[in-house]
């Protein structure tokens, strides 16, 4: 079973700091991690996310992220999220109902401070179905728990103006500490510019910096626009990974988009990359004034 002592080591660490499952097309998953970011666009959004994570190791994350978002009468924003995340012998659900509020300072739809609170429930398990190496017990390695359910809470704030997307986020707020599972608070401070060429093509950089308070990553990526509907992206995470992602928004509504991660840490030498595939629908553009502007979110 290859590459499962590496695991071993990280399961009872993953029980008491559980990290959020990261995603390389995260600007399809800002509401996962930041409730104010629903509607600021369209008045429907909708998404599901597959990454497989770490090709050819046993035990590799695996995750799916699903949302969906509604813009109700101008000001507020509500939306679910699920999320799905598999990493060696334990499984960890999250559901999230959002809302958020939107301050206009503008009559078309380009200026707008929003604050967004997700409520919800998390229900993380364990599987020992393995074979130990030894006979002996060794209490610091899990092999089964019964199922633990608990409350989540997020929160945060979003800000858009023009080409400008800026936002900041807090996942598992409080802190319910009445079992062995007890996941973190995590921070997220995320942003994206839009560059226009001409009406045919645009740029748009992005970040996102994700901690915990012990650990921190970020990513940063840049995406190429063709006519809106073809798009093009590199990025790179902190000592990890390399990006190439590709995408297709059909007839402005549908959009279909796949990523491929090159690992160029410890792992460059043991995984065959991560795979990610995204699909999704959008309607109901805000920016019903100004159609020349679009938006950056494919």
């Amino acid at each position: 079973m290859r590459h499962i002592p590496l695991l071993l080591i990280l399961f009872p660490l993953m029980l008491r700091a559980q990290q959020d499952p990261l995603s390389t097309q995260f600007w399809n998953n800002y509401s996962h991690f930041n409730p104010g970011s629903m509607g600021l666009y369209y008045e429907h959004t909708a998404s599901i996310m597959y990454r497989r994570q770490w090709e050819s190791v046993n035990g590799a994350p695996e995750s799916v992220h699903a949302n969906y978002s509604t813009l109700v009468k101008k000001n507020h924003g509500l939306g679910i999220n699920y999320i799905y995340d598999h990493v060696g012998f334990s499984e960890n659900h999250t559901a999230n109902v959002n809302y958020n509020y939107q301050i206009m300072f503008d009559s078309y739809n380009e200026h707008i401070l929003s604050f967004g609170v997700g409520i919800g429930l998390m229900h993380f398990s364990s599987y020992g179905d393995w074979i130990p190496p030894t006979t002996n017990e060794d209490p610091l390695i899990e092999t089964a728990t019964s199922p633990i359910v608990k409350p989540n809470f997020n929160t945060g704030i979003a800000y858009k103006k023009d080409y400008l997307y800026l936002g900041l986020g807090v996942t598992h707020l409080f802190n319910f500490r009445k079992s062995d599972y007890s996941p973190a608070q995590h921070y997220y401070l995320m942003g994206d510019y839009t560059l226009r060429v001409n009406r045919e093509f645009s740029f748009v950089p992005r970040l996102i910096v994700q901690t915990d308070a012990v650990k921190v990553n970020f990513d940063v990526s840049i995406m190429a626009i063709l006519r809106k509907r073809y798009w093009l992206s590199a990025g790179y995470r902190y000592k990890d990974i390399i990006t190439l992602s590709a995408g297709w928004n059909i007839l402005r509504k549908f959009k279909i988009g796949y990523s491929y991660d090159f690992s160029v840490g410890k792992l460059a030498n043991f995984s065959n990359g991560t795979h990610e595939f995204v699909i999704g629908v959008q309607f109901g553009s805000r920016e019903v004034h100004r159609p020349i502007q679009g938006n950056p979110n494919f």
